[in-house]
């Protein structure tokens, strides 16, 4: 995980409020060195910037992003895209 990942992540929670998850997420990903003005991506998807913005600076998101990281770190994920290729225990759904 690298130093602008939450927020690249938050951005993407808010960016999904819109319906452009995957549309932020594929320019970011393409974009990986530039991701200081997250703000400019809405703007390049169309997205309502104010909306955008109240959202990421509330970090409302910003439990389920650590979350998520905190998982991720526990199952030795550490970067994205990260993949678990297994079957899921019917006993214990939290099992691969």
């Amino acid at each position: 995980m690298h130093q602008k990942a939450e927020k690249a992540a938050l951005a993407a929670h808010c960016a999904a409020e819109q319906g452009e998850f995957w549309e932020i997420h594929k320019l970011m990903m393409s974009r990986q060195d530039s991701l200081g003005d997250l703000s400019a991506y809405a703007r390049s998807l169309e997205l309502n910037i104010s909306e955008f913005e109240d959202c990421l600076a509330s970090e409302k998101y910003k439990e389920r992003v650590r979350s998520n990281m905190r998982l991720a770190r526990s199952l030795e994920i550490t970067g994205v895209p990260g993949f678990i290729i297994g079957i899921v225990d019917s006993q214990n759904p939290g099992k691969v």
